[in-house]
């Protein structure tokens, strides 16, 4: 049998949360403590979940708002050298601290342009790899510099494209958003940012910074040009994961494939099959050759060769379900709450993940809950 025969007979399964209809958005890894991931959701918020045990619990998120009213949960920043300082990013409420594990919690907002700017839907975090003070955070509202530990920030815009701001009377936005940001802890200064433009435009792409965001470049040489969007009427990047053996290999998803670097951006080309989104890219922690990718259809794909084949790791995930028609409560800026309804995706891959401290697990957040599924 071979290794790709034998990879073929392991199945995914969920793990939750509880909550059925739960849609996981993403996950984080407690560096200290192996066996414990963050997870934010919708609608319930974010959660605990233990792998021992296989338990949830709800983290009660004392601030001004409800988190299953309705906000996207869209990223947990874990320091590495302090395990009781998180961070969590909530759409349209942006950044949540706390310095005791998740016992109380306060707004972390100071800086981010007022109330009423997109800069409050929140998309990724980065920490300084050697510097725990100094963090990045990617919005629809753009890019945010701190250098207090998330006290205050300062918007950062050299080289990067001009900020839009304008939100449709249908309740839609249109933006420039910071999708991913990533640094290898071998040049901790070096950092890579994607950023997806809505209406299209010819600015989305990757950038890349040498001195940790204070200015930007952009980098890419190589990946598609041109007007090209999805069914969101969105253009650029959707997720990119930086090698962990070779900081040089950078792998990029976007609405027309996978793409990749192997000098550090420099530039870019096409790799592996893939004719729809890449909406989720990860690294093996250890292993060179090896890497994930989640797409659009709800199924992952695996290589074990840096890229050059790839099979389907599919078996146990919820697959090629159409997008429904969801009724749901929406809370505005100004607190008030109202019902919408919205065409959904249903069979998509939001996150891939490995926990570093047990690598023989592969995490995937989706639309239907979070899904394990063993690799070794």
């Amino acid at each position: 049998m071979t290794a790709r025969e034998k990879d073929n007979l392991t199945e995914w399964i969920r793990i939750g949360p509880p909550e059925v209809r739960t849609r996981v958005y993403t996950f984080a890894f407690q560096p200290e403590r192996p066996d414990e991931l963050i997870v934010g959701t919708r609608p319930e918020g974010f959660y605990r979940f233990n792998t021992e045990r296989n338990s949830w619990q709800r983290i009660d998120v004392d601030c001004k708002f409800t988190l299953g009213i309705g906000p996207n949960q869209h990223s947990v920043a874990i320091s590495d050298r302090n395990r009781d300082v998180l961070f969590l990013a909530a759409e349209q409420h942006g950044i949540l601290r706390t310095e005791d594990g998740g016992k109380s919690w306060v707004y972390a907002n100071t800086g981010l342009r007022g109330k009423e700017t997109l800069a409050l839907n929140g998309i990724c975090f980065c920490f300084h790899p050697q510097d725990s003070r100094m963090m990045l955070y990617g919005s629809d509202g753009g890019l945010y510099r701190s250098k207090d530990i998330g006290q205050t920030w300062t918007h950062v815009q050299e080289g990067l494209p001009t900020l839009r701001r304008n939100l449709q009377a249908d309740g839609r936005y249109w933006a420039t958003s910071v999708c991913r940001i990533g640094v290898h802890s071998a040049f901790p200064d070096r950092v890579f940012a994607g950023i997806y433009c809505a209406p299209p435009d010819e600015s989305a792409g990757m950038y890349v910074s040498d001195d940790f965001g204070e200015s930007w470049n952009p980098c890419s040489t190589g990946l598609p040009e041109g007007k090209f969007h999805d069914l969101n009427d969105h253009n650029g990047v959707y997720d990119f994961a930086i090698s962990n053996i070779d900081p040089r290999i950078v792998f990029v998803g976007l609405r027309t494939g996978l793409f990749e670097t192997r000098n550090g951006g420099v530039s870019w080309q096409a790799v592996g099959p893939f004719r729809m989104p890449v909406s989720a890219v990860c690294f093996h922690p250890y292993d060179a050759g090896t890497t994930f990718v989640g797409l659009d259809d709800g199924s992952v794909s695996h290589s074990i060769d840096h890229g050059k084949t790839w099979s389907e790791v599919s078996r146990g995930l919820p697959l090629n379900i159409r997008a429904e028609r969801v009724a749901f409560r929406f809370k505005n800026y100004d607190g008030t709450e109202e019902e919408r309804t919205e065409y959904r995706w249903r069979s998509r891959i939001w996150k891939l993940g490995i926990n570093p401290k047990v690598p023989d697990e592969l995490y995937a957040a989706t639309p239907f809950g979070l899904f394990q599924r063993k690799i070794g």
